[in-house]
C-alpha cells in the first residue's frame, strides 16, 4: 500500500473508474472505501471524514472526489 499524507480536509480522488463495493469504520484505519476496478482490482482509500462518504454501488470515474481526509 501507499500512505500519502496531506492536510486534514483535503479531497481524496479514485485512481481509476469502478464501482464502490465496501464502506467501513475500521479500528485502526478509520473510515475506509473500497473500490473495485476492472480485472477485479481494489483500492482502498482509509482515514476518511466520515461527512464524505460514497455509497455502496455507486460508480465512480477515474479522479472522482471519494471523500476528504479525516482527522485520525
Amino acid at each position: 500500500g501507499i500512505d500519502i499524507s496531506t492536510e486534514e480536509g483535503a479531497d481524496v480522488f479514485s485512481v481509476e473508474d469502478g464501482e464502490v463495493t465496501k464502506v467501513y469504520a475500521h479500528p485502526m484505519l478509520g473510515n475506509t472505501v473500497e473500490i473495485t476496478h476492472a480485472g477485479g482490482i481494489v483500492s482502498r482509500y482509509s482515514n476518511l471524514s466520515e461527512t464524505s462518504l460514497p455509497t455502496v454501488g455507486t460508480k465512480v470515474d477515474s479522479g472522482a472526489k471519494i471523500g476528504c481526509v479525516g482527522a485520525r
